[in-house]
């Protein structure tokens, strides 16, 4: 097998001088790099699309990826962006899903079905975004003439990704290189201008374009609770089809209760866990461990959705102010738990 072409980055934060922009994108273009738009349909994706178009940027493939579970609102927005794309002479946006091999998984619901599982980032990790979306595209881009013409003549392609320009965003940019891509996080490039995702909105209100919805599967454990009563009200279907994956995952065998169990830490130089050891009685930490309740991580979509259709049972339209003071929340609880008494 033949050595790579390309330098090896260790996949840690980069030092500010390793990041690409715009000025390095024009380069890299002029040297021959395709410009991949990964498309995630929602409004920092709209953004990022159109902010290009202002700039006179026109990339050359534009990719989204379908999870088979996404939002109804979501896929309707695919004729909206289509139709955006041939106005502005971009080319057709490409919709990829990933394909079914061994297990018949036509969608993450359903993986999480047959698994008896939740979506990772309930469990506090990026495999369900990996493989339901970033994977099934860099498969296709693997046999796309454009990215093999470069990478054989040792320049790397470069992924557009619409991260904005606020703190949350922020902490999911981990990577500006890697073997194969160059990643342009285009909303927080100084050069363009730094854009979060408020600011994204109003842009795309200026120019007379729909705001999309957030972009995500009905059932992510990322949702706040106002996500799951505006889908309870617009999408009872899935909010039941959501219920469903957690009640699976609750009678499973991956969900067990609080235990009891030893603590560990990692070691930072070998990657090892070491077991933390007790300063007073010099064993090791024993403590209770937390299971993962349900969709919301620390709690349950099903009781949340219990709770709240018995408050408005008891007190209609009470403690609708709550969406503005979530403070207050932990107060009503224990005021309605008195009604129900």
């Amino acid at each position: 097998m033949s050595k790579s072409p390309f330098r090896i980055y260790e996949q840690l934060p980069p030092p500010p001088s390793d990041a690409i922009t715009y000025s390095q994108v024009l380069e890299r273009m002029k040297l021959g790099a395709p410009l991949i738009v990964a498309d995630g349909m929602g409004v920092d994706s709209t953004w990022m699309l159109m902010l290009m178009k202002k700039i006179g940027i026109t990339p050359d493939l534009i990719q989204f990826s379908n999870t088979g579970s996404e939002k109804p609102e979501t896929m309707a927005y695919l004729a909206n962006r289509r139709a955006w794309l041939a106005r502005n002479d971009f080319p057709a946006q490409q919709m990829v899903q990933k394909k079914i091999v061994r297990v018949q998984d036509h969608s993450l619901e359903d993986q999480c079905i047959r698994t008896a599982s939740l979506p990772s980032l309930a469990y506090g990790g990026k495999t369900c975004s990996l493989k339901w979306k970033a994977a099934v595209m860099d498969r296709e881009l693997t046999h796309w003439g454009l990215c093999r013409t470069s990478w054989k003549a040792g320049v790397r392609a470069i992924k557009v990704i619409g991260y904005d320009n606020g703190p949350s965003d922020g902490r999911r940019v981990k990577i500006w290189h890697d073997r194969r891509f160059s990643y342009w996080y285009i909303l927080r490039d100084p050069e363009v201008g730094g854009y979060d995702r408020e600011q994204c909105k109003e842009q795309i209100a200026l120019a007379g374009e729909v705001i999309p919805v957030k972009s995500a599967c009905y059932m992510c454990p990322a949702s706040k609770k106002a996500e799951i009563l505006w889908l309870e009200k617009n999408h009872p279907e899935l909010l039941e089809r959501a219920l469903e994956i957690e009640k699976v995952y609750r009678e499973g065998k991956h969900f067990r209760q609080p235990e009891l169990l030893p603590v560990f830490k990692k070691n930072k130089l070998t990657g090892l866990k070491v077991p933390v050891m007790d300063r007073k009685t010099g064993e090791q930490k024993i403590a209770w461990t937390e299971p993962v309740r349900g969709l919301g991580r620390t709690w349950s979509w099903t009781d949340f959705i219990a709770e709240e259709r018995e408050r408005r049972r008891i007190s209609p339209g009470l403690f609708d102010f709550l969406l503005e003071y979530p403070a207050a929340a932990p107060i009503a609880a224990a005021v309605l738990k008195e009604l129900a008494a």
